[in-house]
């Protein structure tokens, strides 16, 4: 064979290699292309939305476009998840990421009805989630929540989407609504469905409850129906609640300290962070009792020390049934200095030993 046949040969071979070298690249691009981007509108809760990167794109190596497809709830929705898309991976790691996302609208993609969106409590968050009409709502909603569960240690997480379609009249008020009312329960969910305002949860007691049914029907805006479904139960708490409810109380006291006026009973913090908490705690304990014990130094006379400390613990159930808590889940004790924890005599000790005490059981 000939050299120029030999050089043809290897250069026909050389360009085969080549070609598979490119379209193997190319297909590997596109795939991970379409897992990351995937992943994006996950993290980004668009759900509906589906994307797919050709590798035979006639366009050429150098562009990545992802085809968006999928029933979003609103226009905005779609452009959304197409910018998050290009923002997060324009620049990736090769050759200028994604290039360009093409938008694929389908007779699905119109906002779907009803009009829905809800607030769950759960593991120690609020989910809001579902349809949101604006950007201003949806910021207004997530303020509204945040503040009505500051005292509580609940999270808020922002899952709306935005959609158009919501009903005539003051939605984003009765959306408050809803938030308002599962905060005072401390449980449970709400849900808007259109115009209709579903509410579920357990109260307390039935004084709690009725509570709740009043908070659900006063003022709710025009055009705009109630459908609560809260119940209470009396039926003693486990004694795996009851344990893990102790914890809680525990974890709040280690960490904070129930002030006193000196000499006094008056608590000297109004409104109470603490006995917040403490409140917000009891609302996810039900079945549950709570013993509130007081606690003084050895300074003093005895006799006094006895009634001071039944005096503080009193203010403390008060300050709980003004937040709610069920009158007969409390019971009070007044220890004096019979119980410390250190029996050292100095500041520290007495510090220690000048307390207030939760302990909890099953109700009767």
């Amino acid at each position: 064979m000939s050299k120029v046949s030999k050089f043809i040969i290897g250069l026909f071979l050389a360009t085969v290699i080549a070609a598979f070298a490119h379209f193997a690249v190319r297909d590997k691009m596109a795939d991970l292309l379409q897992k990351r981007s995937a992943g994006v509108l996950a993290s980004k809760n668009h759900n509906w939305a589906k994307i797919r990167f050709l590798a035979n794109d006639d366009r050429g190596m150098r562009y990545r476009v992802g085809y968006l497809s999928g029933p979003a709830p609103s226009d905005e929705a779609r452009a959304m998840a197409r910018t998050e898309i290009l923002s997060s991976l324009s620049t990736y790691n090769f050759d200028g990421g994604v290039h360009d996302v093409v938008l694929v609208t389908d007779r699905n993609s119109q906002p779907k009805l009803p009009y829905m969106w809800r607030a769950d409590i759960k593991d120690k968050q609020v989910i809001l989630s579902g349809m949101v009409p604006t950007e201003t709502i949806r910021a207004d909603l997530i303020s509204y929540a945040t503040d009505k569960f500051k005292d509580s240690g609940i999270t808020v997480i922002d899952k709306m989407l935005l959609a158009s379609g919501a009903p005539d009249g003051d939605w984003a008020s009765t959306a408050k609504h809803g938030i308002a009312v599962i905060a005072l329960l401390g449980n449970e969910y709400t849900e808007l469905n259109d115009t209709n305002l579903k509410v579920v949860g357990h109260a307390a007691n039935a004084a709690s409850k009725d509570i709740a049914l009043s908070a659900i029907s006063n003022a709710l805006p025009s055009g705009f129906m109630a459908m609560p479904d809260i119940v209470f139960d009396n039926s003693p708490a486990t004694q795996a609640v009851v344990e893990n409810c102790q914890k809680q109380f525990d974890a709040v006291m280690a960490t904070s300290v129930i002030e006193f006026d000196t000499g006094k009973a008056s608590l000297r913090e109004q409104p109470n962070k603490v006995l917040d908490t403490i409140a917000a705690t009891a609302v996810h304990c039900p079945g549950t009792r709570i013993e509130v014990a007081g606690h003084t130094d050895k300074r003093g006379i005895a006799s006094a020390n006895q009634v001071l400390s039944l005096s503080r613990a009193a203010s403390v159930v008060a300050y709980l049934k003004s937040k709610n808590v069920a009158a007969d889940r409390l019971s009070v004790k007044g220890y004096g200095s019979t119980r410390p924890l250190d029996t050292a005599d100095n500041e520290v000790a007495y510090q220690k030993n000048r307390r207030i005490q939760f302990t909890l059981g099953a109700v009767h």
